[in-house]
């Protein structure tokens, strides 16, 4: 396992989906959860009360279910499991609180700013445009087909992750939309407050306009968030381990 110190760099530094990451708070779920199937469970991640297609967490009125919820995973572990024992899942960088559990804040995080970004740009309208999609669904595609052997349980079809890989393009053309209102005139007291070497002007420049696109969308999305009910269910969530 990996050192204290390396282990909170590495926790501080998780950085997952699009570049603007922002908080949210978590409740108690139940939404829509249908517990009527006692089946046996076909993969490791499904037991008794939980189905790939169960719901997991809920954005507004948008289910994500457990088999959604393990592309997140899958990605994360692929990430750093390569370069980390899986031991480090289960350190516990402050009392009660370990690396996966954090892990997992964080995906609920970065799913439900997806599904909010998402809903709220087909509020206003926008969607992709045929080859953007088909665009998505060939990334998709060839994502799936690199799929190692060990992926079998994670259940990625080709329609979920094109489905995912749809969500994110639409999130980023909303962030586009959004970050394409903002002022893009910089005054020289603004460049001279970045730095004073000349041959790094354009530089600073759009150090100065990527700030300004950030600020802009965090304000919208803190006006769109309010509107979404976030539920999720930590029973479940608890059960999806990472090792």
């Amino acid at each position: 396992c990996m050192s204290c110190d390396k282990s909170i760099k590495w926790k501080k530094g998780i950085a997952l989906g699009m570049a603007v990451l922002l908080a949210f708070g978590g409740t108690a779920c139940g939404k829509k959860q249908d517990t009527s199937k006692k089946t046996e469970k076909t993969t490791t991640f499904e037991s008794s009360d939980m189905k790939m297609d169960t719901c997991i967490m809920a954005v507004g009125d948008e289910e994500v279910t457990l088999n959604e919820m393990l592309f997140y995973v899958y990605q994360l572990k692929s990430e750093y499991d390569g370069a980390l024992t899986p031991e480090v899942w289960q350190y516990a960088y402050e009392k009660d609180k370990t690396i996966e559990g954090y892990s997992k804040e964080q995906l609920v995080d970065e799913i439900a700013q997806i599904k909010i970004i998402c809903q709220e740009a087909q509020l206003q309208g926008y969607e992709l445009t045929e080859e953007e999609a088909n665009e998505a669904d060939v990334t998709a595609g060839k994502y799936v087909e690199t799929l190692s052997e060990d992926a079998k349980a994670y259940h990625l079809t080709r329609d979920l992750v094109s489905k995912i890989y749809k969500e994110h393009a639409l999130a980023k053309k909303m962030y586009d939309v959004v970050s394409g209102t903002i002022d893009t005139n910089v005054s020289d007291e603004e460049i001279a407050e970045k730095g004073s070497n000349p041959d790094k002007v354009t530089e600073y420049k759009e150090e100065i306009l990527k700030e300004r696109e950030k600020k802009q969308f965090q304000k919208e999305f803190s006006k769109w968030k309010k509107n979404y009910d976030i539920v999720v269910s930590q029973t479940l969530l608890d059960k999806i381990s990472f090792n």
